[in-house]
């Protein structure tokens, strides 16, 4: 397992598999993006953006570009306090018609690629991951 940290924060990892490296993001149940609701400035519940499948993952596009040049055939994101596993195919996050962009550059954060959630298979509803060292 290899981290993949920017200063002291830890974004995620490589795994090597046994068919190929994937890439797995470390989030919690709050990184889940959500829409605003309509016709108000309040931004749904988790739950609320699962079902109308407005809930997506953000993933920024310099791990991506990294995952892709390492060969991952894969995305993962391991959602920490509930030990959930989510994976979907890298292709996905390169096909425009599957993910939105957003570019948060310009107030000090990345590019990211938002994938909807219904795009991921859930693995398992909990997981163990490599020991932290």
């Amino acid at each position: 397992m290899e981290l993949v940290r920017k200063g002291k924060r830890v974004y995620g990892a490589f795994f090597e598999l046994s068919s190929a490296p994937v890439y797995c993001a470390f989030r919690t149940p709050g990184d889940i993006f959500k829409t605003v609701r309509e016709g108000s400035n309040k931004f749904k519940s988790i739950s609320e953006a699962l079902k109308d499948e407005t809930a997506a993952w953000a993933i920024d596009d310099d791990h991506l570009q990294m995952a892709r040049r390492r060969g991952c055939k894969s995305i993962a994101v391991w959602v920490r306090k509930l030990n959930w596993l989510f994976i979907t195919p890298i292709e996905n996050f390169f096909d425009r018609t599957k993910y939105q962009r957003r570019d948060y550059g310009g107030r000090g954060g990345s590019d990211q690629r938002y994938l909807p959630v219904h795009h991921f298979r859930q693995l398992s509803r909990e997981v163990k991951l490599g020991r932290r060292r």
